[in-house]
C-alpha cells in the first residue's frame, strides 16, 4: 500500500511499528546520513529549497569584511578552512529555515487549533531543536572567529591594526 507519512518524508519504504522514542525509520535514516552524508543530489536540492534570503540572511554565516578577507587570502590554509566553515554554516542556516517554515505553519492559529495536545508536545520538542541548532550556529561563528584571530597575528596583522578599518568588534560584518 501507500508508504506511511514518515516513510515519505524520509524517502524510505521501510515500515516499523515498534514503540520507540524515535520512529525506527527516522532513526535508521538519520544514522545513515550521519555516517555517510546526504546524497549530493538531495543535499543540493534541500540547500536550494531552504536557501536563506533577504531578512533571513542573519541566520547564515557572518560575512567577513573586505579588509579581513584580503589579509586572510595571504594564508590559503586559513582562507580554505574559513570557506568550509562558512559552507557548513550555510547548511545550518538552511536547516533553521526549514524548521522555522514548518513550525511557522504548524503554529498558525487555524492549524494549531486542529492539533491534538500530544502534537503540541512534539512541536515543543521541534522548537527546542530549533533553539539548539541556532545556538550551534552561534558557536560555529565563535569557532570561525577563534581560528581567524590567531591567523592575523601569524600574518603580521593584529586585530588592533585592522580596528580602524574593520569597525566591528569581532571582524564580522553585520554581527556583534
Amino acid at each position: 500500500g501507500e508508504p506511511s507519512l514518515v516513510n515519505q518524508l524520509f524517502r524510505t519504504q521501510r515500515d516499523s511499528l515498534e514503540k520507540l522514542s524515535w520512529d525506527q525509520t527516522i532513526l535508521d535514516f538519520t544514522k545513515s546520513i550521519v555516517r555517510t552524508g546526504l546524497p549530493n543530489e538531495l543535499r543540493t536540492q534541500l540547500l536550494s529549497k531552504f536557501e536563506i534570503k533577504e531578512a533571513l540572511l542573519i541566520l547564515g554565516p557572518p560575512k567577513l569584511n573586505r579588509m579581513l578577507l584580503s589579509v586572510l587570502k595571504a594564508s590559503s590554509t586559513v582562507s580554505k578552512r574559513d570557506e568550509y566553515q562558512s559552507l557548513a554554516q550555510l547548511q545550518v542556516a538552511a536547516a533553521l529555515n526549514a524548521l522555522g517554515m514548518g513550525l511557522s505553519y504548524l503554529t498558525k492559529p487555524e492549524v494549531s487549533s486542529c492539533l491534538p495536545e500530544d502534537a503540541k508536545s512534539a512541536l515543543s520538542q521541534i522548537a527546542e531543536a530549533t533553539q539548539l541548532l541556532a545556538d550551534h550556529q552561534y558557536r560555529l561563528s565563535l569557532a570561525r572567529r577563534a581560528f581567524i584571530k590567531p591567523a592575523l597575528n601569524l600574518l603580521g596583522k593584529s586585530p588592533a591594526d585592522l580596528a580602524p578599518i574593520v569597525a566591528f568588534r569581532h571582524f564580522f560584518r553585520g554581527r556583534g
